[in-house]
């Protein structure tokens, strides 16, 4: 939400004429700045953009499993050896 709101910001500007990018003009730093900080925060508050995997099906869970019982097991064995 945050980015669509900058990038309409700057579409607009560029429509009324104006020849910079206030996502990289140097003399927008400090707004750039202040961009960085409220994304930080947004993504500290459980509200950034998250990437969302699918879910693992029953199979693909039993393989998870056998696996890392297999795993622990061969571990256990040579511990205990």
């Amino acid at each position: 939400m945050l980015q669509n709101t900058r990038h309409a910001i700057n579409r607009s500007l560029k429509r009324a004429g104006c020849k910079f990018d206030i996502t990289r003009h140097e003399d927008f730093t400090n707004s750039q700045e202040a961009y960085k900080d409220a994304a930080r925060e947004l993504k500290k508050l459980g509200k950034a953009a998250v990437k969302h995997y699918p879910e693992i099906s029953p199979q693909g869970q039993y393989k998870i499993s056998m696996k890392n019982t297999s795993k622990n097991c061969a571990t256990l064995y040579q511990t205990n050896v």
